[in-house]
C-alpha cells in the first residue's frame, strides 16, 4: 500500500485544486485499495467544513481518505512535524510514502499498480519519486520517475548521507 501524505491549507483558488486532484486519482488509478490518502488541515482554515464535505464526497467515491486537522503551528517551519502526525496515521500495511500537495496531478493511467511493481524491482525501501512534465505519456517509463535514494544521494552530492543502517534503526525503533 501507498500511503500520500498531504498536508493542505486552502488557497486563493478555494477547493479548486483539491478537487482536481482528487480526481487525478478516481481517472488514474487502478485500484483504490492500493494507497490512501491522509491530509492534515489547519482548525483555523476559512474553508475547513467545506474541505471535509468534499473528502466524505470522495470516499463514496471509493477513495481511502483520512485527516487529521492541528493548529496551523508555525507553517512551513512545522512542515517535519505535520508529516511524522500525518505517518502516525498510516495504514500498517503501507509500504511507501509519499508527500505531495494538492497542487499535483496524476496522469499516468495505473500509477499505483506501476509505482508498486517498480518498488520490489529494488533492494531499498527509500525511494524518491520525481514528478515531471513529458511530452508523450505513452513514452513514460515508470523507471524514469522511481530512483532508489542511494543513487539519488550520489547524484545530488548537495543532499547530505544519511547512513542507511542508523535511518533503518531508526524506523525499527518508531
Amino acid at each position: 500500500m501507498i500511503s500520500i501524505l498531504l498536508p493542505i491549507r486552502s488557497s486563493v483558488n478555494g477547493s479548486k485544486n483539491l478537487l482536481g486532484f482528487l480526481e487525478s486519482f478516481i481517472v488514474n488509478s487502478s485500484d483504490f485499495k492500493n494507497f490512501e490518502l491522509i491530509f492534515k488541515l489547519d482548525k483555523d482554515d476559512q474553508d475547513l467544513n467545506k474541505i471535509l464535505v468534499i473528502f466524505e464526497e470522495y470516499k463514496k467515491k471509493g477513495l481511502q481518505i483520512k485527516n487529521i486537522i492541528t493548529s496551523k503551528a508555525d507553517g512551513y517551519r512545522s512542515l517535519k512535524y505535520f508529516l511524522m502526525d500525518l505517518v502516525l496515521e498510516c495504514n500498517e500495511n503501507s509500504t511507501l510514502y509519499w508527500c505531495l500537495s494538492d497542487d499535483n496531478r496524476l496522469t499516468q493511467k495505473n500509477w499505483d499498480e506501476q509505482v508498486l511493481n517498480c518498488a520490489e524491482e529494488y533492494h531499498s525501501d527509500m525511494f524518491v519519486i520525481h514528478t515531471h512534465r513529458v511530452d508523450s505519456l505513452e513514452e513514460l517509463d515508470i523507471h524514469q520517475a522511481i530512483q532508489e535514494f542511494e543513487s539519488f544521494q550520489e547524484s545530488n552530492p548537495g543532499i547530505s548521507k544519511i547512513p542507511m543502517a542508523q535511518y533503518e534503526e531508526y524506523l525499527k525503533s518508531i
